[in-house]
């Protein structure tokens, strides 16, 4: 017996849902009336139910929607992956100093993809090369440049490719069509150099 309906952006602390721990802390009530069974996500992915064998007394209808109330769903995330763009193919150089410089891009639609844009989350992956401290890149939605990752600051300076990853920072993509843009800077360096990457839309699914 399903009790009540909740919706996982508005009712839970942080707006995510780890079913597994909160079926484990409303067990810990020891609710006197009714024993659950788990937590089934809606097909929509925007709401849940709490499942219990009965249907709880208020008392613990009360200890199950404070459950809700105080749960983090954090801890139990995996990432769905829905695309995956070229933004930069090969060698491409960074020649600005002070000011970032558009280096690749690509347009996405986040709601084509999922329900909630709030669980969207951009992941760059590539190569960098950079001689002397201080290059740096970000990522950078439209054409205002509204700065939706930190800024990664290469970790060598030898000027040796070597990986990197650049990720959004939640709920920073829009639901509707933009263009993502990777952009960089020497910042005091003496050269740096990007090149083979490509950006990943994945949706957080919170269990």
């Amino acid at each position: 017996m399903p009790y009540p309906t909740y919706t996982i952006a508005t009712d839970t602390a942080n707006a995510r849902l780890a079913k597994g721990k909160l079926k484990t802390e409303i067990i810990a009530l020891s609710l006197a009336t009714a024993r659950i069974l788990g937590i089934r996500i809606a097909i929509d992915g925007l709401t849940f139910m709490v499942l219990c064998d009965v249907e709880p007394d208020a008392s613990d209808k009360t200890s199950i929607d404070d459950a809700v109330t105080a749960h983090t769903g954090v801890d139990s995330t995996r990432l769905q992956l829905h695309s995956t763009s070229t933004v930069v193919e090969l060698e491409r150089a960074i020649t600005s100093d002070g000011t970032f410089e558009d280096l690749g891009g690509a347009r996405t639609s986040v709601d084509f993809y999922m329900p909630d844009e709030t669980r969207a989350i951009s992941k760059i992956v590539g190569d960098v090369k950079t001689v002397g401290t201080g290059a740096e890149l970000r990522l950078v939605k439209s054409d205002s440049d509204i700065v939706v990752s930190p800024v990664l600051v290469p970790g060598d300076t030898t000027g040796a490719w070597v990986a990197m990853s650049i990720v959004s920072i939640d709920a920073k993509l829009d639901a509707n069509t933009q263009i993502y843009k990777l952009q960089g800077r020497l910042n005091g360096a003496t050269s740096a150099s990007v090149r083979f990457v490509s950006m990943s839309l994945l949706e957080a699914i919170f269990r």
